[in-house]
């Protein structure tokens, strides 16, 4: 997929919130460093510094987060860059980078009781081919360097999240940045169609009262779409929210089950909307345990089996919104399929 203008700059203003950075702390940094960060202490830090080349350099982001325990208060800074296409210097790129970074730190007196406070490059990657290029200096490297030389090389080794082979269970869970992951993934558009409602009801449940949030991901996902799925964008000029672009979804994917009707598909088209309709399932089954608990969980599912509309289940996934006790929630399920 050629990435369509203005694709990473909404990418990088979606990052620039420290709710989706917190997310991506916690769900796709290095094993560990979650239970490290302090995500209430994340910070935005100036992300342009002159490079050793004197050219001004406009990093993509660099956060700055709290460490628990040690001696005093620790800040570590993550520097993050956005890729979508396999750059084979990248690791001499980041090099320069962190290094004109620190010289900032230096410049500005903030070290650690003069010492350089600990730095993560991260490399974020959503090209369509996987990423095959070293992601070290070291990887770099001619062979044959001398052993009286070779420790006085240039180290540095970037973090790569490389979306094209993140596994399942990585994106299975109810994270913006999972499920922008998972779309990202997915060039079928049913699969894709069943996320953005994922998407849209994980939004309204975890981040209502973020508008810029919503605004930047709703415009992020329209974009996406329009570029996987030509013709898409044509008619939906005047989508305001992710809610409404999730219904635009929906109507684009119900016109194209109808057109395969008619072109004798239906059996396929079905075999998809059962698809959906199991996936929307778990995702309620997910959203009732985290809201409520697995015992209401366990006695919903039975009830969720018996509906086999899309659309009555997307209603239910507002009342796991509207409802404030299990009890009350589960009450409403069972009355609306008449128990």
């Amino acid at each position: 997929m050629k990435v369509p203008a203005g694709y990473d700059e909404l990418y990088k203003r979606l990052f620039a919130h420290p709710e989706v950075m917190g997310e991506l702390i916690e769900g796709f940094l290095p094993s560990g460093l979650a239970a490290l960060c302090e995500r209430e202490s994340l910070v935005r830090e100036e992300g342009s510094f002159v490079t050793p080349a004197l050219s001004r350099r406009e990093s993509d982001l660099i956060w700055s987060v709290a460490l628990k325990g040690g001696c005093g208060r620790l800040y570590l800074y993550v520097l993050l860059e956005f890729q979508s296409n396999v750059d084979t210097a990248m690791p001499v790129r980041m090099l320069q980078y962190v290094a004109a970074f620190l010289q900032s730190l230096v410049e500005q007196n903030r070290l650690v009781e003069g010492k350089l406070p600990p730095v993560l490059p991260v490399v974020l990657y959503n090209g369509d081919v996987p990423w095959r290029a070293a992601d070290s200096v070291a990887g770099m490297r001619v062979d044959g360097i001398p052993e009286a030389v070779l420790a006085y090389q240039p180290q540095l080794r970037f973090y790569l999240i490389d979306e094209t082979r993140l596994p399942p269970e990585a994106l299975d869970r109810d994270y913006l940045t999972a499920l922008l992951f998972a779309i990202e993934q997915k060039g079928d558009f049913e699969q894709a169609r069943v996320l953005m409602r994922k998407l849209a009801r994980t939004l309204k449940a975890h981040y209502r009262e973020s508008a810029a949030l919503q605004r930047e991901l709703t415009e992020l996902m329209l974009v996406l779409f329009d570029k996987r799925f030509p013709g898409f964008g044509e008619q939906n000029d005047d989508i305001g929210d992710l809610d409404m672009l999730a219904t635009r979804v929906e109507q684009w994917y119900q016109q194209a089950l109808q057109k395969g009707r008619e072109q004798g598909m239906e059996q396929g088209m079905q075999k998809g909307i059962q698809q959906g309709i199991a996936a929307e399932r778990r995702l309620l089954l997910r959203l009732i345990r985290r809201r409520y608990g697995e015992g209401y969980a366990v006695k919903a599912q039975a009830l969720l089996e018996r509906i086999d509309d899309l659309e009555r289940l997307a209603e239910i996934g507002e009342w796991i919104i509207e409802e404030d006790s299990g009890e009350a929630f589960l009450t409403r399920l069972e009355t609306s399929i008449g128990e």
